[in-house]
């Protein structure tokens, strides 16, 4: 049988300096499914690309060779409209060569479990016992020692409900013991000790409530626990930089009543950091039969009105813009230009991005996209002074004599930092008050 290096060699020799159709997300990233292991997270299809079936997983043979022979049938397919095709993340660029030494993951997905007590409708999970098809945290520790794990991986709970894992705190302190990011994607119904005391080891959680009223979250999750889990919530936000809370849009849960409720809720209980989705089914047109819930205009403005109220409040946003076709985000950041440009009017002040990293550039195309003008980027990174991005140059802000900058401090700042809280600080005390944080 032809060796891997082999095979990858072949297709570096074909496709070296050629354009290619790909997605960067491709051989970054080991979903660990519960029937097959995936080779990303993408919500844009019906189903993400897999590379195999987890027969290989349960025997324990699982090694970087066999994905990286998964991974070029995948990326040999998607060269004449392959499992990919379709999806808005696979595009046309030039290839640069892959070399097997360095070929690493860095981002692994707990997805290997089934069983949920929550019954959301857009959901086709509905096991109330919690079943592990197999032991995941163990293959990738082989996958690990096989130096096949990049040491910056980080880890997302996806699969079932995380909370009713009997060994969650086994999966915990593989994640500790390599010292990576973890999230964890919970329904909020069961509070967890573990959960509590891994946010101040660095663990982040994320519940999604999706509803400001206890008659819309009934409908939504099918369960009447609407109190417990915004008082779960509030519990968590002990250590609110590590706790995100998410509203899942469609046309069940758009009224404003719900919206209000949900800034509401998300003030009474120490929220800081919002995620505002779409319900992906409905975007993408693969909704389960006998549901009629949509995503539409009022569904559109609904994120937008979600989005500015949330920034009104101070809370800091994520917009999770790889649940939204690019036309929709497109739409959605239209009919919030008004508020992003609301200090360019009379006086004549402008739109600055804090931060020139790839989320600052990400925002930038974003409002770009959107016809949002803005006046450039500010960073306290001396090597970002000299660039620019879309012929927008970066201005320095630390260390500047006050008022020499030429920059109103009643502009609008849109900080794009995951670590905003001292960038918000440094901010406030330069006199600026138009201060948002803002995520795609």
């Amino acid at each position: 049988m032809t060796s891997t290096k082999t095979q990858l060699q072949s297709f570096h020799d074909k496709f070296q300096g050629k354009k290619i159709k790909h997605c960067r997300i491709l051989g970054n990233t080991l979903n660990f499914g519960y029937d097959s292991l995936g080779i990303c997270c993408s919500s844009t299809l019906p189903h993400a690309p897999a590379l195999c079936n987890t027969d290989l997983v349960k025997r324990g043979s699982f090694h970087k060779d066999d994905f990286i022979q998964y991974l070029l049938e995948i990326m040999y397919g998607n060269q004449c409209d392959g499992i990919c095709t379709g999806c808005e993340a696979l595009e046309e660029f030039v290839f640069e060569g892959f070399d097997y030494g360095s070929m690493q993951v860095n981002h692994i997905i707990w997805n290997n479990f089934r069983g949920c007590n929550s019954r959301c409708v857009y959901c086709t999970e509905n096991n109330s016992k919690i079943l592990e098809s197999y032991t995941a945290y163990k293959i990738a520790e082989d996958l690990y020692q096989e130096g096949f794990l990049a040491e910056n991986t980080k880890i997302d709970f996806g699969g079932g409900e995380p909370t009713m894992l009997p060994n969650l705190k086994d999966y915990l302190q593989f994640g500790y013991d390599h010292h990576w990011r973890q999230t964890i994607n919970t329904s909020g119904i069961l509070f967890s000790q573990d959960i509590y005391d891994g946010l101040s080891q660095g663990v982040s959680v994320q519940i999604s409530p999706d509803a400001g009223t206890r008659q819309t979250y009934q409908k939504v999750k099918r369960c009447d626990c609407f109190d417990r889990v915004w008082n779960h919530i509030g519990r968590y936000c002990d250590y609110p930089d590590q706790v995100s809370v998410k509203y899942i849009v469609f046309s069940w849960n758009s009224s404003q009543e719900d919206l209000d409720g949900f800034v509401a809720q998300c003030k009474k209980h120490g929220v800081k950091r919002v995620v505002v989705s779409g319900e992906g089914s409905a975007i993408f047109g693969s909704a389960a039969d006998g549901y009629t819930w949509e995503f539409g205009e009022r569904e559109e403005a609904a994120c937008a009105y979600l989005i500015q109220e949330c920034l009104n409040n101070g809370l800091a946003v994520y917009f999770s813009s790889g649940n939204f076709s690019k036309t929709i985000q497109k739409r959605v950041f239209q009919k919030l230009s008004d508020f992003l440009k609301g200090s360019q009017t009379e006086n004549k002040s402008g739109l600055y991005i804090f931060g020139m990293g790839s989320n600052g550039k990400m925002l930038c195309d974003a409002l770009m996209e959107a016809n949002i003008p803005m006046n450039g980027f500010l960073d306290n990174a001396p090597e970002k002074w000299e660039q620019s991005y879309h012929g927008l140059a970066c201005q320095r802000l630390a260390g500047m004599p006050r008022g020499s900058r030429g920059i109103p401090k009643d502009s609008s700042i849109l900080i794009s930092n995951e670590n905003f809280r001292p960038v918000l600080e440094q901010l406030k005390q330069e006199g600026f008050q138009r201060i948002h944080i803002f995520h795609v």
